[in-house]
């Protein structure tokens, strides 16, 4: 992307491992302050506000705070060899919406999901490790999957977004995750087909 009428623009948008608590903040050297021949600098900082939900920090300093309540993070859901896990969990929806801004930057032309929908079911994988002393959990990445209805009884599951996550590409998180969601299915007897 090219963003019109700065000049040294610098976007700063982090994201902390496990529960992805976010710092957003945007910088430049100078920006258009009049109109160039018609046309209005690009506002970035708005377009990006639209993505990324609210309650993200915009200093380093209120987002240092929030990285040393990582070791609190817990994964959601029930786990399976995935999490398995539904908009009913507390805290979820919040954590969803700032999961799936991923999308956005990773994904062309990725587009949100409608979480009222109660025929959704989320899958997430987290890393689990130890840093001086304390087990930690780190987002490696998720997929949904719709349940369609399927008369008179029945659902048929389809995998509407999967991502995992730069750091995590290319170690075969992707396919078990596949495989396991594909097992969690082959189990369910209203399953018509997957």
């Amino acid at each position: 992307e090219v963003a019109f009428g700065y000049k040294g623009l610098q976007i700063q948008l982090y994201y902390s491992a496990g529960n992805l608590s976010t710092l957003f903040n945007v910088k430049y050297s100078s920006k258009v302050t009049e109109t160039f021949d018609c046309v209005e600098p690009d506002d970035v900082e708005g377009k990006i506000r639209k993505i990324i939900p609210a309650g993200f920090s915009c200093n380093a300093d209120d987002f240092a705070s929030l990285l040393e309540k990582e070791a609190n993070f817990r994964p959601f859901g029930t786990l399976l060899h995935t999490y398995k896990v539904d908009m009913s969990c507390p805290g979820f929806q919040e954590y969803h919406a700032r999961l799936q801004t991923f999308l956005m930057w990773f994904i062309e032309t990725a587009s949100f999901i409608d979480v009222d929908d109660d025929h959704w079911d989320f899958f997430l994988v987290f890393e689990k490790y130890n840093k001086d002393g304390e087990t930690l959990y780190a987002t490696v990445g998720y997929m949904t999957v719709y349940n369609y209805y399927v008369y008179p009884d029945k659902t048929r599951p389809r995998v509407s977004q999967m991502l995992v996550l730069p750091p995590f590409q290319g170690e075969g998180h992707g396919a078990q995750l596949l495989e396991a969601v594909h097992r969690f299915y082959c189990t369910l007897p209203k399953v018509q087909d997957i």
